[in-house]
């Protein structure tokens, strides 16, 4: 049938047919579905776990296969959900998560972020994203994203569309002063420049909408 994939027998018995996912690029090639899923009050209760991973897997199997998370969700717990819905099949999931503002700091954002890969089970994060914008200097929060890229803890870096609206115009030329003096001090060792905050996207481009090549948190 055009335009729609058979996913196999229900537990009900019946063949479940569904229109195939469409897909959206990222700035740095990948492909990833318009349509993922969120876990904002997944894990506050251990009575609906195993609903919610559940709820997840189904949609995995509906190629929902985009899964955004962050540590706040229930104090990290359902960054676990996700990690029990996702354990034998991680290749299948693009996974999103978050780093509260005031973890944001240079040794802070890295302790934060290997929090939330034990918590998932994995050892690196499709997406990593700075939830908002707090008190801690930007530059401390991209030198730590920076060394968890580099490390192979980050595969790549965005910011809410929060965090977009709420930096003041001196804050954003800021950022995009010290990326661009960081990208013409790189050296040939050092391979080509990250992408995601990328000078001329002002403000490591937020991941508002998945029509403009970003993904939604």
């Amino acid at each position: 049938m055009p335009g729609y994939d058979k996913l196999g027998v229900s537990n009900v018995g019946k063949v479940q047919v569904v229109p195939r996912m469409r897909k959206v690029s990222l700035r740095e090639g990948e492909s990833v579905p318009a349509l993922g899923m969120g876990t904002w009050r997944m894990g506050e209760r251990k009575t609906n776990a195993a609903h919610e991973t559940a709820a997840l897997k189904l949609g995995l199997e509906l190629g929902m296969t985009l899964i955004d998370t962050a540590e706040m969700y229930a104090d990290g717990g359902a960054e676990k959900i996700v990690g029990e819905a996702i354990a034998d099949r991680r290749d299948e999931a693009f996974v999103v998560s978050k780093v509260y503002p005031h973890n944001a700091g240079r040794k802070s954002a890295i302790a934060a972020c290997e929090r939330s890969l034990r918590r998932l089970g994995i050892e690196r994060l499709d997406l990593y994203l700075l939830h908002w914008p707090g008190r801690i200097p930007i530059a401390e929060t991209v030198d730590a994203f920076e060394r968890l890229r580099a490390d192979g803890k980050i595969a790549q870096i965005r910011a809410m569309e929060q965090s977009r609206q709420v930096l003041t115009p001196e804050q954003r030329e800021k950022l995009r002063a010290l990326m661009t003096q960081r990208w013409q001090h790189r050296g040939p060792q050092q391979g080509p420049e990250p992408r995601g905050m990328a000078p001329e996207e002002g403000t490591h481009q937020p991941t508002a909408t998945p029509e403009s090549g970003e993904t939604s948190g």
